[in-house]
């Protein structure tokens, strides 16, 4: 399985919703190596718009944690693109605080300052521009712990 670091993926997904099709994150994603898997509803599919199709890939990414990338397609554009992060019980927290540190310093540092929203189990910080949504989340859920980064194209939104 390939390593790609979370400031790769950061430049990956932020570089590419909006800008170019499906198709090309999709064959960027599969020329750099990444694992595709098919396609599957991680929890989240029913808050979204709906959209035609979906892809999924794994590769590892910092501190050896398995990243699970995904995109979404509506009318052959980006509808959202991003990762999942599900981290294994020993070490999580700190692996967890790092990663989402070090995602939420990329995220500031690409769209200024977001805003914290508690959902139940997740605390999620949103940010946005003129050409994209975003929003970076922590959860806890039934003792499992996770980080969620997605973009989304705002022609959408």
């Amino acid at each position: 399985m390939i390593y790609f670091s979370l400031n790769d993926t950061f430049s990956l997904l932020f570089e590419s919703v909006g800008l170019i099709s499906t198709k090309e994150l999709v064959n960027k994603c599969i020329d750099l190596g990444m694992n595709e898997q098919p396609y599957r509803d991680l929890g989240y599919d029913s808050n979204l718009p709906h959209f035609d199709k979906g892809y999924m890939f794994n590769y590892k990414t910092d501190d050896n944690e398995i990243a699970r990338l995904e995109i979404l397609e509506k009318d052959n554009k980006i509808l959202q693109a991003g990762i999942q992060i599900t981290y294994k019980p020993s070490l999580t927290s700190k692996k967890m605080k790092r990663h989402h540190k070090y995602l939420l310093e990329l995220s500031e540092k690409q769209y200024g300052s977001g805003f914290l929203t508690k959902v139940g189990y997740a605390d999620i910080i949103n940010f946005g521009d003129n050409r994209t949504v975003c929003y970076l989340s922590k959860m806890k859920m039934r003792g499992i712990k996770s980080i969620a980064f997605r973009i989304g194209n705002k022609r959408f939104w």
